[in-house]
């Protein structure tokens, strides 16, 4: 199955720094009322650039336009796609129903994104560091 992972921007039009976020069409529909309705995977990266140094067509930051770290970014968001196309060939050959959660499930655990993890107060957290450090 053919995956199209690209990159766009939140606002486009902003003249001011906007997210970037990786939009994934893998074929993933659901029956609403007898007819398919396709669903695509978006996630963000949580980098930004300002529109004026995005390449629309190459879906990245403009090689020298001047945003500083522009390659850095761009290799970046490589990674993003190759863990997204990653994942999806991984649920292909072990037979794992592909879904927008599962991909989520997948990107998250790589870039450690567990947003799961029970938030301690800063009193919390300098009690357990007080018990380990007599």
């Amino acid at each position: 199955m053919p995956y199209s992972a690209r990159f766009y921007l939140k606002d486009p039009a902003s003249e001011k720094p906007t997210l970037i976020f990786l939009i994934l069409k893998f074929g993933f529909f659901e029956l609403s009322e007898g007819k398919k309705k396709y669903r695509h995977f978006k996630y963000s990266t949580g980098e930004r650039v300002t529109p004026r140094y995005w390449d629309k067509a190459g879906c990245r930051i403009k090689g020298g336009a001047g945003f500083p770290g522009a390659r850095q970014v761009n290799k970046l968001l490589d990674t993003y796609q190759d863990q997204c196309i990653r994942i999806c060939r991984k649920a292909a050959i072990l037979g794992i129903p592909l879904t927008p959660d599962y991909l989520r499930k997948g990107m998250d655990d790589y870039f450690c994104r567990n947003h799961s993890a029970p938030k301690r107060s800063l009193l919390q957290m300098w009690k357990t560091i007080k018990k380990t450090n007599p």
